[in-house]
């Protein structure tokens, strides 16, 4: 399925629907669906504001027993292109991609994309993320400056995915240029600064566009009649419950409005009781930024793993730290209370 990027949203791409028809459902036929009713007869373009606080909203932290973060305050600080409220679900099963015509003002721009699943009330909430920076767009094996101030086909690939957009839900697409704590924009000379937007365009003939493998399905809730079904775990070999392994998560963003900084912290403990030995770990990441000031991000990170069994104790400790003027990753291993191994790397 494609979908343009026009001025009033997003659209179904013409170009992948034959005359006379407007949206493709799950058995390669059409209807008269309203998803297409948007008019797009004029080329527009698009200022994309670098912000590099977006992603506080839209990360979810693996293994944080919190609700899908609602997305909404990151989609106000970037571009969205919604479609309308969808008649039918539409499935995304695979790996999208979104496919733009830049201009951008630096030789290195972050540009991040976000698909978002949008309920009636207007929550959104992150379906698939991808990221890339446009020196590296053919690969982190092949360097190839931008040309500033030149239009540049650049494509962005989504994580792989499978979801159902219900009936009633819009279609995100989000352009920014970060995904905080994951992704951070390039700081100068190469990266944007503040006040220097990346222009998107997009026109009938050749549209920036959304493009994922999919369906649309003709009943509201679709049975999956091709769903692969899933046996069961087997209690005999390994038990189900976690009864010898305990752990917890936590996660903290918070977001000073004076000076627009943002801060995430993620720490977790785990324990894992087996009959020959214990395993256990902790870790903390915390990671800030300053809205006015993308060269201000900062990411520290201390991760300490112990292991026990019949040879002793084992201990390993790193930490690192990440900056725009340093990277450090210090390591050590030691065993009943002996060093064995100790390491540091900068650069």
């Amino acid at each position: 399925m494609a979908f343009a990027l026009t001025p009033d949203g997003l659209a179904v791409d013409g170009a992948d629907v034959p005359d006379g028809a407007d949206v493709l459902d799950g058995d390669d036929e059409f209807d008269g669906s309203t998803a297409t009713a948007r008019e797009f007869s004029e080329a527009a373009a698009f200022a994309c504001e670098p912000d590099p606080t977006v992603g506080l909203a839209s990360v979810d932290p693996y293994g944080a027993a919190t609700a899908p973060p609602l997305t909404n305050d990151d989609d106000a600080r970037t571009l969205a292109f919604d479609t309308d409220p969808l008649d039918r679900p539409v499935e995304l099963t695979g790996t999208g991609e979104v496919e733009l015509r830049i201009e951008s003002p630096v030789p290195d721009p972050t540009v991040v994309v976000r698909l978002v699943d949008v309920d009636p009330a207007g929550r959104g909430r992150t379906v698939a993320h991808g990221a890339v920076r446009g020196a590296f767009r053919d690969g982190l094996d092949s360097r190839d400056p931008l040309p500033t101030d030149e239009e540049t086909d650049l494509a962005v690939a989504l994580e792989p995915t499978s979801h159902l957009f219900e009936a009633g839900h819009r279609i995100r697409l989000a352009v920014g240029t970060a995904l905080f704590p994951e992704v951070a924009a390039i700081p100068g000379p190469d990266g944007p600064s503040l006040g220097e937007p990346t222009t998107v365009r997009s026109s009938p003939a050749a549209p920036s566009r959304l493009r994922f493998p999919g369906r649309r399905h003709a009943a509201a809730d679709p049975a999956f009649a091709d769903a692969i079904r899933m046996a069961g775990p087997d209690e005999e070999r390994i038990s189900a419950r976690a009864e010898r392994a305990t752990g917890s998560t936590e996660w903290e963003t918070s977001r000073t409005h004076v000076s627009d900084g943002v801060r995430a912290v993620k720490s977790s403990e785990q324990r894992v009781d087996l009959p020959h030995g214990a395993f256990a770990a902790e870790s903390t990441h915390e990671a800030t930024v300053d809205g006015g000031d993308p060269a201000s991000i900062d990411a520290r990170n201390a991760h300490r793993m112990t292991v026990e069994n019949d040879l002793g104790t084992f201990l390993v400790d790193a930490t690192s730290r990440i900056s725009p003027s340093e990277c450090r990753v210090r390591t050590t291993v030691a065993h009943e209370g002996t060093t064995l191994y100790e390491g540091e790397w900068t650069r």
